[in-house]
């Protein structure tokens, strides 16, 4: 009993010395696996540093200051990475590459070699300024050992389109589906709905971290399957999840499906049926808009 209270007691003194409250503390906390769970941000941005800038300016933005998307907008440019090995994985990371390994592979490699070239330099590791030179020969000597193996014969109209279609949807994981897959957590005043919805987005997240980890030259079917498997799944439980939803909600939502056409399955349907393609590239980016939705929405 006495331990609880000189533990409570010693609680109440760091958070007055820092002049954080548990309130904000948590909210630091949601902050910071707010950046370390986005694809994105987690590559650019020093965590620690862009918590921080989170919680200070959220106040600021009044009303707006509710909503997760109107901060970090605000502080986008806050807190980057400067070390250039730290800054040229971020930069190779944001652009997918369609190489013979894993994105992680791939500008891990990146980073190495210009580890490497440094270092035989003489200018060592903890260096800020983004060499152009050193980093253009560090991609091309990964460029070199990760570069897709060459079509020797002729691919059939199948092989083709499969490839095309591993192609986009490889794409889109990198450019939309991190925003499906970072974690908001709840925010005060934010809905049931909201909640839910979150919740109902994030549960694709395994299948797009499955195409985010694939080798877009030796795991296109992995990479394709995890798509389709997204697309029949959003078909099948995406109008029974928003029909008990409120009106004024509802409507928000409905804009990423106007977006879309007439429906995510409708359109892949018709699109498969004209093309042979086996996906259609609805289903990350419908997911990827009703994910920036929610967001919006308390």
């Amino acid at each position: 009993m006495k331990r609880a209270v000189l533990w409570a007691l010693a609680a109440t003194i760091i958070f007055a010395t820092l002049s954080i409250t548990p309130a904000k503390a948590s909210e630091r906390d949601r902050a910071l696996n707010i950046c370390k769970t986005d694809y994105k941000l987690s590559k650019i941005h020093d965590c620690e540093c862009w918590a921080d800038a989170f919680i200070a300016r959220k106040p600021t933005l009044g009303e707006a200051g509710n909503y997760d998307m109107h901060v970090i907008n605000a502080i986008q440019a806050q807190c980057r990475k400067t070390n250039s090995l730290d800054q040229l994985y971020a930069v190779c990371m944001q652009e997918p590459q369609i190489k013979n390994a894993t994105m992680e592979t791939y500008c891990g490699c990146q980073v190495e070699e210009l580890k490497a070239i440094q270092i035989a330099a003489g200018k060592g590791t903890n260096v800020t300024d983004y060499n152009m030179t050193d980093t253009a020969e560090a991609r091309r000597r990964c460029d070199k050992k990760y570069d897709p193996p060459r079509q020797t014969t002729k691919p059939s109209i199948a092989e083709h389109w499969k490839k095309k279609a591993s192609d986009f949807e490889f794409k889109k994981a990198i450019n939309e589906g991190y925003a499906v897959c970072t974690d908001h957590g709840i925010t005060a005043g934010q809905s049931a709905e909201k909640t839910r919805m979150r919740q109902y987005v994030k549960s694709y997240c395994p299948s797009i971290k499955a195409v985010l980890s694939s080798n877009p030259i030796t795991n296109q079917d992995r990479i394709i399957n995890n798509v389709l498997q997204i697309e029949n799944n959003i078909s099948k439980t995406y109008s029974s999840e928003i029909s008990t939803y409120p009106q004024t909600w509802k409507s928000a939502v409905k804009l990423c499906e106007a977006m879309l056409g007439e429906g995510c399955q409708k359109t892949c349907d018709e699109n498969r049926a004209k093309t042979g393609r086996p996906t259609c590239g609805c289903g990350t980016r419908f997911l990827a808009c009703i994910a920036n939705t929610s967001n919006e929405q308390r």
